[in-house]
Order: structure tokens, then sequence, then C-alpha cells
């Protein structure tokens, strides 16, 4: 009985510990590499190119409950923040005017065409249904952009690219990715750049192991 109190006692603070410092893992397996482009990408600014959103496709499509909680992108200094938005289908997206001039939110995209008047400080939601990409500008300043890319489930994650030098004087563009909460099963791992040519990858993840998978995107001839 003893015995059986003090593994009681330890597992309570255990996931006390948990619920005060972290979230506990997802169900499922991870999914990580390293993704290098040989190609040039112009990485500095708000405007960059060094943005690539990494997800798998499933072979065998499943359901997947949205997430309750808005995605927000904020209209702040004349700049869409962030440049390049990932979500799920069905995501609530909210845009939120933190400037004190009228903005607008304009998409002709077929996934997620919007066309929203932003007073000064106002926000506004919409519901993103459909897969795909869309480019976003602000109709009143042409200059404001920004990407929504909505993907059919959630097994994705954006990473930035950093530019690394060699010796010889050439340069690649690379960042680690890691996708949790994958299910075992076959999927085609790809990615969307707003320059790189996407290239896809059958890509099996076992039940007792996560996957790994380095992606290069080979320089041009």
């Amino acid at each position: 009985m003893k015995a059986f109190l003090q593994v009681l006692l330890v597992t309570l603070l255990a996931g006390a510990a948990l619920g005060a410092g972290q979230a506990a893992a997802p169900a499922g397996r991870t999914v990580k590499g390293t993704f290098v482009s040989e190609q040039r990408l112009r990485t500095k600014g708000d405007t960059s190119e060094r943005e690539v959103v990494v997800y798998l496709r499933e072979k065998v499509p499943g359901k997947h409950a949205a997430p309750a909680t808005p995605v927000q992108v904020k209209q702040e200094r004349l700049m869409f923040k962030p440049h390049v938005l990932a979500v799920q289908v069905g995501s609530q997206v909210e845009f939120d005017n933190a400037d004190s001039v009228v903005h607008n939110v304009f998409s002709g995209d077929a996934c997620c065409a919007v066309d929203l008047d932003m007073p000064a400080t106002s926000k506004k939601t919409i519901r993103l249904e459909k897969p795909g990409v869309a480019a976003v500008i602000c109709r009143l300043h042409p200059d404001m952009s920004m990407f929504l890319v909505t993907l059919e489930n959630p097994y994705f994650t954006t990473i930035a690219l950093e530019k690394q030098e060699a010796a010889d004087g050439t340069a690649t563009y690379r960042a680690d990715y890691e996708i949790r909460g994958v299910p075992p099963g076959d999927y085609v791992l790809t990615f969307w750049n707003k320059k790189l040519e996407p290239v896809e990858h059958e890509l099996h993840v076992p039940a007792d192991a996560d996957a790994r998978f380095d992606v290069l995107v080979a320089a041009k001839p």
C-alpha cells in the first residue's frame, strides 16, 4: 500500500509539473529534417523570400477538425505581419488593423477570395474553406502584401531560411524543420515558397519511430 501511494504521488507531481511548464506532446510521430536551397534567395526585409511552408499531403485523406482559435494577421506600419501564414482548411483568420489609417484586405485567388475594408484600429475575421495559396494585398497601399497558404491537414510547419556561405564563396540557404503529431502512414512531403519550385518526395512514417527526410533544392543549371 505504501509503495502504491508513493507511485501515485510521483505521478501526480509529474503531471503538475508538465501542466505548469509545457503542453503534452501531440500523439503520433515526428517528421524532421534539414531544408537546403542551393538557389539564391532574398533573406532580408519584411517581404523576403526566406519563409518556406513544409507540409505533408496524405495518401489517404483523413478528416481533421478545424482549429477553434482564430489566427491573427496584423496590419501594422503599412505591412502585413506575418508575411507568410500557413493554416488548416476551416481555420479562421482575424485581420487586425493596428494602424491609424484605413486599410484593405484583398485577394482574387479562388481558394481565399476576400475584399474587406479595414477602418483604423478595426478587426475582421474570415474563414478559409478551400485549400490553396492566395496572394493578399491592401488595395489602398499595394506595396502591402502577404501570402495565405491553406492546407488540408495540420501536418505542416513554417521555417525561415538563413544564408550560409562556404569558404569558396558559394552560398546555401537552410533551416531545420519539424512536424509533430503525424500518424503512421504514407505521405508526400513537399513545400511552398514564393520563389522556389516545389519538389515532392514519397515518405513513410513508421509506427515505432520518427521519420527524417532532408530536402535539397538544387541549383539551376
